[in-house]
């Protein structure tokens, strides 16, 4: 298992990460070391319900979403495309001092 801290992290509930080593897509975050390992933990343990667990030091390829997911995410995609071509951002700007050039 390895832990890190994420340095640049503004929120505290990313402010450390853990994974399994070999294994990139199971991963965690929380505000402490000892949160993190605990959030792992219940990843695995929620993953393990549907999936076979691989031997330890196994390194684990990337598993794709079948068809059916992906056409969710492509419509999800394409409704968030529609909000942000109705949503005035210029407030964000203003907001943290970034004024866009005319």
């Amino acid at each position: 298992m390895e832990t890190w801290r994420n340095s640049n992290a503004t929120q505290d509930e990313i402010k450390f990460g853990a994974k399994f080593t070999n294994w990139h897509t199971l991963i965690a975050h929380g505000n402490s070391k000892i949160e993190v390992i605990e959030n792992l933990r219940s990843n695995l343990k929620n993953y393990s319900k549907e999936n076979k667990l691989p031997r330890p030091g196994t390194e684990v390829s990337f598993r794709f979403a079948d068809s059916k997911t992906n056409t969710s995410l492509t419509t999800l995609i394409s409704n968030l495309s529609k909000l942000k071509k109705s949503f005035d951002f210029s407030f964000t700007f203003f907001k943290f001092g970034f004024y866009p050039e005319h």
